[in-house]
């Protein structure tokens, strides 16, 4: 069974013992002030689900999240790194990594996480960024 989890960055910094500022677990609704996972505040646009998934280095992915994968151009069978943020989509009633489906590239890519869009937006330069 899939385990439900979600991580947000924690308002009060520093207050989470987990990954410097952010909380893990599932969150919950709080009138006036956004949500709140395990006590701890959070700000409610770093909300991401755990896509059920992990690299292949054994981190959880989460929505929000930026990996790095490896492919070969089918145009000219050059290999290529390719950076892409996880997001939903409707659409494909699933996460997604740029215009892939997120469990197709795990299995075959090398897929890491390197970071996240709240922290690292860096990472998503034009000359790494692969739609």
């Amino acid at each position: 069974m899939r385990k439900i989890e979600f991580r947000g960055k924690d308002l009060d910094t520093g207050t989470s013992a987990k990954d410097s500022d952010w909380v893990y677990g599932l969150p919950r609704a709080v009138w006036d002030h956004g949500y709140e996972i395990n006590g701890h505040q959070i700000d409610p646009s770093t909300l991401g689900q755990f896509t059920g998934l992990k690299d292949s280095k054994g981190a959880k992915i989460f929505e929000g999240d930026v990996i790095e994968f490896r492919m070969i151009s089918y145009l000219d069978n050059v290999p290529r790194t390719g950076r892409v943020a996880i997001e939903w989509s409707n659409e494909d009633a699933g996460f997604v990594a740029g215009s892939y489906v997120l469990w197709k590239l795990i299995d075959q890519r090398g897929t890491v996480v390197i970071g996240n869009i709240y922290e690292n937006m860096d990472l998503l330069e034009a000359n790494h960024r692969m739609e």
